[in-house]
């Protein structure tokens, strides 16, 4: 089952229903916000901007309703991006980029982010998808660019994401849904990449400690996976690894880890180290 975060929900709130921390984010910006979905040119008349921490959302809005929102690392991953539309003539509800991996559908170039002068600057194009889990499902083109100005929102959870080096690379990615049988709970953390993580424990609070996992882990571990864009299949890596639980309250966990992931066919093997996690769930 699918849930929405509860700590995002409160900090997203805002954005709808109340002024922010220091000073309005939506202005009129015509000339800040370019937007053309499947070939029509959008007047784009407002825009809202925040940063929360080290994420931002970034939503522009056209006058006859046809809309883009953005949630997207100050470091430049994409974690997610939809339009929808209210226009009576013509609505429809969100269509988004794909769930994995959507980079390889969606280009997302963060051209400039100043967090002095509160500006950030994106050029981006690609597909977003009536199912974001089904590549084959119908899909609109989008494309544009925005600079504006945004607004620093308090929020209840700073340093709020994950980040890793995956084979020395820099890696960062955001559980933004999480899975609960009752008795193990999975956070679900992606990026803009092919890689992403579950993070792993029973259901409720986590003991506070340092655990060693392997496959046959079956809570209190991190799985590792990889979207293979041939095949369109999720593949499971084996792991091996350590996970420490440094604080674990009722609505997040907080920790470090690293592992080693095995190819389960091929073999191949990926070191991921300086894992550090600070989720909502």
């Amino acid at each position: 089952m699918k849930f929405f975060n509860f700590f995002l929900f409160l900090a997203i709130m805002p954005m709808f229903f109340s002024c922010s921390s220091d000073e309005s984010s939506s202005s009129s910006v015509p000339e800040g916000f370019t937007l053309i979905i499947d070939g029509e040119t959008i007047n784009v008349t407002s825009v809202q901007a925040y940063r929360f921490d080290n994420w931002m959302e970034v939503a522009g809005y056209g006058s006859n309703g046809k809309s883009i929102d953005f949630k997207f690392s100050t470091a430049g991953s994409l974690y997610d991006a939809f339009v929808f539309s209210i226009d009576s003539e013509n609505p429809f509800g969100p269509k988004s980029t794909f769930e994995y991996y959507n980079e390889n559908t969606f280009n997302f170039d963060l051209v400039s982010y100043d967090a002095n002068t509160r500006r950030v600057s994106v050029n981006f194009s690609g597909k977003v998808y009536d199912n974001e889990y089904d590549h084959t499902s119908d899909f609109s083109t989008v494309s544009g660019s925005f600079n504006v100005e945004f607004t620093n929102q308090d929020t209840l959870l700073a340093g709020f994401g994950t980040t890793a080096k995956i084979n020395g690379n820099d890696w960062d990615g955001m559980s933004f849904d999480t899975s609960d049988d009752n008795t193990v709970t999975e956070l679900h953390v992606l990026s803009s990449g092919k890689y992403f993580f579950d993070i792993v424990y029973e259901s409720g609070n986590p003991i506070v400690g340092n655990y060693s996992f392997s496959n046959n882990t079956a809570i209190r571990g991190i799985r590792f996976y990889e979207y293979d864009v041939n095949t369109h299949e999720i593949i499971n890596y084996n792991v091996s690894g350590s996970v420490n639980f440094t604080e674990c309250t009722n609505y997040y966990v907080k920790g470090t880890f690293s592992l080693t992931a095995t190819h389960p066919t091929s073999g191949a093997i990926i070191n991921v180290t300086q894992g550090v996690f600070k989720e909502s769930y």
